[in-house]
């Protein structure tokens, strides 16, 4: 709303009405970039969440793969000790034929 000056005589002049258009565009544009930085606070927050929501999944994914290794190495040790070729190996291996 444009706020309404007058001069000593009562008559608003163009000066006094184009520098009181001027202050509340200033102002409406003081409160439209604090939305904007409400909408960019905001959209931070939200960056943050997704960023840590990937950081927990590939936290859990590591977790998994760890798992994994140990279980492919333990698998590794028994496959070895199965197939050693010794007294015990022959006869293990022979009792399968």
């Amino acid at each position: 709303m444009i706020m309404e000056a007058h001069d000593p005589h009562g008559v608003q002049t163009e000066q006094t009405r184009l520098l009181a258009a001027l202050a509340e565009g200033i102002a409406l544009s003081g409160r439209f970039l604090g939305m904007l930085d409400t909408e960019r606070v905001a959209l931070a927050d939200m960056d943050v969440t997704v960023l840590m929501r990937q950081v927990r999944a590939k936290e859990e994914l590591l977790v998994g793969l760890q798992r994994l290794d140990q279980e492919l190495g333990e698998s590794m040790a028994e496959l070895r000790r199965a197939t050693e070729v010794g007294p015990a190996g022959l006869a293990s291996l022979a009792s399968l034929f």
